[in-house]
């Protein structure tokens, strides 16, 4: 299990970006805790005005927003039921029992997890400081919370080591610190995940809304073989300040990354994975839409990242198997797995070709 922690004053973003994933069917609102009434009954306009009210008893607060993530390995095949009784543990042992919350369970990365949105302004108008549950109080909970229900330990967490995480989280830019949930993305695949070039690792990396760019052909950057990290939107936009690959603990460098492909093409060569059964299975059915596919394949651990080739103008598919830790593009599985054919194979609707068109145009 891991906890991530982050106090800030921007409720809007963290709310619209929980809200969102609801709206696109990759969350779902599990819990309305201390709200009048339940998540099912309460319209998103509610759920706001019950946390305005609440800041409102404390204005000018430069941190009344407090946005928690709790991870589980995929090993403990959590509920919703069971994953909604751990959180209301995990609150009451930080002491936010008498605070409103609310809690999210995400469906967008493999292992389970949920957002917990909630502020620390209580009903007598004074404010929980933080510092203390951040660095010390969430860790202690985290580790009894392992133990108390058999829950799987966080081993990189246990060690402390200094950069290292198992679950990194989906960067949210504006969220805490930027440069930390880069890294802790880049901890989770660069020694982890098997990829073979520098498509395939930025298509995992776009999984976390993180971008490696090498600089346009030609530039100083791409002549010297630098390479730099950014976080991107959900449309794959870079939109944080540059990052030098230099400037993280593990050295993320190209020069490391050539190195990780001669390894894991080696590596890959005894790996069993069953990504193209699994599209086949799926599309056995003729009347499989794109989504459908896209659904079927998420159900067996199976992301679908679709990346822009510059030079073609046309789009690639990628396949993320998260549970094997293994990137593989459609073209590498074989011409019958490419994004052309995929899409042949399904039925057309019109309105996700639209969608598609729109999506590339953003990200050339």
């Amino acid at each position: 299990m891991l906890a991530a922690v982050v106090c800030h004053s921007n409720l809007a973003k963290s709310f619209v970006y929980n809200e969102k994933k609801v709206t696109k069917n990759k969350a779902a609102c599990l819990a309305a805790v201390n709200f009048i009434q339940d998540a099912g009954s309460l319209s998103a306009p509610d759920k706001l005005a019950r946390f305005e009210q609440r800041m409102s008893l404390h204005p000018g607060s430069e941190c009344n927003t407090v946005h928690i993530s709790l991870n589980f390995s995929a090993q403990d095949n959590l509920s919703d039921e069971r994953m909604v009784a751990l959180t209301k543990h995990y609150m009451r042992e930080i002491g936010f029992e008498r605070q409103p919350y609310l809690v999210y369970r995400h469906g967008d990365v493999y292992h389970p997890h949920v957002h917990v949105l909630s502020t620390n302004i209580t009903q007598e108008g004074k404010r929980i400081q933080m510092h203390e549950i951040v660095t010390k109080q969430s860790r202690q909970v985290v580790s009894d919370m392992e133990e108390q229900f058999s829950l799987t330990r966080n081993e990189k967490h246990v060690e402390k080591a200094a950069f290292e995480t198992e679950h990194a989280q989906i960067v949210i830019h504006g969220e805490g610190g930027t440069k930390r949930a880069i890294s802790d993305v880049l901890n989770t695949v660069v020694p982890y995940y098997n990829f073979t070039s520098f498509e395939e690792y930025n298509a995992v990396l776009s999984v976390y809304n993180v971008a490696a760019h090498r600089g346009e052909e030609g530039s100083q950057l791409h002549q010297s073989g630098g390479l730099l990290y950014y976080a991107t939107n959900e449309q794959g936009q870079r939109i944080s300040k540059p990052i030098k690959a230099s400037s993280f603990l593990l050295k993320p460098t190209l020069a490391t990354l050539e190195k990780r492909y001669i390894e894991n093409l080696e590596a890959r060569a005894t790996l069993h994975h069953s990504v193209d059964t699994h599209a086949d299975w799926i599309l056995k059915d003729r009347n499989t839409t794109w989504e459908g596919f896209k659904s079927g394949m998420e159900q067996e651990g199976i992301g679908m990242v679709l990346m822009p080739d510059k030079a073609t103008g046309q789009e690639n598919v990628f396949f993320v198997h998260h549970e094997q830790k293994l990137v593989l593009s459609g073209e590498v599985l074989g011409p019958e797995y490419n994004l052309r054919s995929l899409q042949e194979r399904c039925v057309v609707d019109q309105q996700e070709v639209q969608r598609q068109r729109q999506r590339l145009s953003h990200r050339l």
